[in-house]
């Protein structure tokens, strides 16, 4: 899926749209207007598309539309001469822009622009963002003439002039988190049975079915939902839990399991083309320790047509409470009001690019003086977190097939967030893993109505989904959190990360022209490659 759109200066639109995979939604209205949706929208009435997401302005309500169309999609609509664009909620699909000497373009990758335009590397903000927090926050890209669009925003182009507008606060809808009865509940299981209702497809989809909560919360929806023809999938090193287990229990639930093996072979044979087209496709925003999601998706492209994940599940029933790929101990200090980030940025910054990130930090926190500090930080989680980081993944595997990640709706999202099991309710960063348990209640409840003998059965956390939700049981649970604390983690390495860069890391810094010193993490090399490619001439 791409598509790139430009125009010189008086001249009309020059639109380029590769479909893939995905869909290419299109009506003419009586108006003359046109209105596009590409990538897999899931309108919930197709028939009253595209009237009931436009305002009375007959401009495109994006509450209305994230509301009505769930999925990941980027949006257009042409009036006339004049075009409004943008991605669906959360803006997990990335919407890229550049307006230099006399030329707009418009497009789904920051690097077509920058190759077209023939730009090198030229935004040091981007090198210093990615190197503190491993990915660039706001609209950065490594160069200053093509920015990233703001996550629920437009970008309005009327003649040559090219402007961004808000259209939708997602804070507006964090709710009082005050309910908290069997009603509630029921509700909220009610607001995510339509959601799956919707989202997960007929037949001829993978659904990932791991060790934790999130993916057998799903296979409870399919199953519950009668869903059939579709499989579980997980990926490790043989003979890892997160793969073991599940495919014993999928056996016993008489559901197809494929175990995508990270073993020596995966390693030898694919890793390093997977690891270079995770970030070649990403436009190079993934992680080099990242390629088992693009062999996984490739692999099951074969034979399905969607995947279903149970990405963005996790975060928003518990917020993140230790540093790690997802969110660095220097982001954190930012939320936490610590200062500790600080030094570094100047250090590894100069005064001058070190400079300008504090005041943009500052400044955007300063617009949300008026939230709670867990608030704030969930405003950035919708904002930018998600897109940062499960965006290369979401991206990546839409190459190969349409990623359906139900937790991600706004509906359901609304009506989450009315309840006290909302992360943006918990205390920030918390740690206490008795507290940290209330995230995980609805996952137990919903379970229990799905399917009784899913409920029932164990995940690799050392408990089972009644281990939460009974409360006679909690000592059992902590014994759990005991006797898994004491083993130790069950394996160093689980998805061959290790193993890959052992074997690769050379081939890495040759294709990139790296000198032999670059770093050999995963993250920090990924944040080299990243600059490396765009210096010579957008990779």
């Amino acid at each position: 899926m791409f598509f790139h759109l430009s125009r010189e200066h008086g001249g009309a639109f020059s639109t380029h749209m590769e479909r893939g995979c995905q869909d290419l939604l299109s009506w003419d209205l009586a108006s003359g207007d046109r209105i596009l949706l590409l990538g897999d929208p899931v309108p919930r009435d197709a028939t009253a598309l595209p009237q009931s997401v436009l305002n009375g302005q007959g401009r495109v309500d994006l509450e209305k539309l994230y509301d009505l169309v769930p999925g990941h999609y980027y949006w257009f609509h042409w009036r006339g001469d004049s075009l409004e664009c943008g991605s669906s909620f959360c803006g997990i699909l990335p919407v890229y822009h550049s307006s230099v000497d006399g030329r707009l373009d418009i497009s789904s990758s920051s690097r077509h622009i920058a190759r077209t335009r023939r730009l090198t590397a030229d935004d040091e903000g981007y090198r210093l963002e990615r190197d503190l927090f491993n990915y660039p926050l706001f609209g950065r890209t490594p160069w200053k003439g093509v920015r990233l669009l703001p996550t629920h925003t437009r970008l309005v182009v009327r003649e040559m002039s090219a402007t961004v507008e808000d259209g939708f606060a997602v804070e507006a809808h964090f709710g009082d988190g005050q309910r908290s009865s069997t009603a509630d509940m029921q509700e909220l299981i009610s607001a995510f049975d339509t959601e799956c209702s919707l989202l997960l497809p007929e037949s001829g989809f993978a659904l990932s079915f791991t060790g934790g909560f999130d993916g057998r919360t799903l296979l409870g929806a399919a199953l519950k939902l009668g869903r059939g023809g579709f499989r579980t999938y997980g990926f490790g090193k043989p003979g890892e839990s997160d793969i073991a287990l599940p495919e014993k229990q999928a056996r016993e639930l008489g559901v197809p399991y494929t175990a995508i093996q990270l073993d020596d072979r995966y390693v030898t044979e694919h890793a390093l083309r997977s690891a270079i087209a995770f970030m070649e496709l990403s436009d190079f925003n993934g992680n080099l320790g990242r390629p088992h999601y693009h062999y996984a998706a490739e692999r099951l492209s074969g034979e399905c047509t969607h995947l279903v994940t149970g990405n963005f599940g996790s975060e928003l029933f518990r917020s993140m409470h230790s540093p790690g790929a997802m969110m660095t101990a220097h982001l954190m200090s930012i939320f936490t009001g610590g200062q500790e980030w600080r030094k570094p940025a100047l250090e590894l910054g100069g005064h001058q690019v070190g400079n300008e990130l504090l005041a943009h930090v500052d400044a955007y926190l300063a617009t949300a003086a008026g939230l709670t500090p867990a608030q704030r930080f969930y405003r950035f989680v919708f904002e930018e977190l998600f897109r940062k980081y499960f965006g290369p993944e979401v991206t990546v595997q839409s190459h190969f097939l349409r990623n359906r990640t139900p937790f991600l709706s706004l509906r359901f999202l609304k009506a989450l967030h009315r309840t006290v099991w909302a992360g943006v309710h918990a205390r920030l960063f918390e740690s206490d893993k008795l507290r940290r348990m209330k995230g995980q209640v609805f996952y137990a409840a919903y379970l229990k109505q799905a399917h009784p003998r899913l409920y029932r059965m164990p995940t690799n956390k050392g408990y089972a989904p009644p281990d939460v939700l009974e409360r006679w049981r909690w000592p059992l649970l902590l014994t759990g959190f005991m006797r898994r604390r004491l083993a130790g983690p069950e394996r160093v390495d689980s998805n061959s990360i290790e193993a890959f860069f052992k074997q690769h890391h050379q081939a890495v810094l040759d294709r990139y022209g790296l000198p032999a010193e670059a770093d050999e993490d995963p993250q920090r090399l990924s944040n080299r490659v990243a600059w490396a490619a765009a210096s010579q001439g957008a990779g």
